[in-house]
């Protein structure tokens, strides 16, 4: 899915009427809601309730489409099942929350996450060992091991293992006498594809130790 801003409503409405001939259902005008309506006290006589403030809004028209919209500023893909935005070219959306018009309440939306962190580009020797230690891919004592004296340990030796033959040497030296690591290697990659791990996330947690 993707988000889309519009500079105004009347473009919006022309893209809208051209989409909803060819992929109706898949487009769905909404606003951006940075603050929720705030209700007022129910009548007493009918029960009914006005709006004491109304909501906050970004500016712009916007509409979430599962295509491709001439016409419209791209500003973020939006994960369906999370809600996340990535490769968010605006700041001012993450926590906002994507509202269908017709909802009439912040409630019926989902926040905008922002984007996860990128990894960083390297850890030390003992970043790595230790959160491999953590996360229960080697033992403590591998880990000690492999950050003292260079030790490959045998998880790691078994990722090293399935290489093809041309590479295992150099992974091994890697491994043995690196004093830091990258997430952007093909080992880091074979480790995380052999071990099920997101190599990314362990490479954070891995900084922050």
């Amino acid at each position: 899915m993707w988000l889309y801003r519009f500079e105004d409503d009347a473009a919006r409405a022309v893209a809208l009427d051209a989409l909803h001939e060819v992929a109706a259902g898949s487009t769905l005008a909404v606003d951006l809601v940075t603050a929720p309506a705030v209700w007022g006290d129910p009548d007493p006589e009918t029960g009914a309730r006005d709006i004491a403030t109304p909501a906050v809004t970004l500016p712009g028209a916007w509409v979430i489409s599962g295509g491709a919209i001439e016409g419209a500023t791209l500003v973020a893909t939006i994960d369906p099942a999370t809600m996340a935005a990535t490769d968010c070219t605006a700041e001012a959306i993450v926590g906002a929350r994507i509202v269908p018009m017709w909802a009439g309440s912040a409630d019926a939306g989902i926040s905008i996450a922002a984007p996860a962190a990128p990894p960083p580009p390297a850890i030390s020797r003992r970043q790595f060992f230790e959160q491999a230690a953590r996360l229960g891919l080697i033992t403590e004592a591998e880990a000690l091991a492999a950050a003292a004296r260079g030790d490959i340990p045998a998880a790691i030796e078994a990722v090293i293992a399935a290489l093809p033959a041309d590479k295992q040497f150099g992974a091994r030296m890697l491994v043995a006498a690196a004093g830091t690591f990258e997430a952007a290697t093909p080992l880091a990659a074979a480790i995380g594809a052999a071990t099920g791990i997101d190599i990314d996330a362990f490479f954070r947690a891995a900084a922050a130790l």
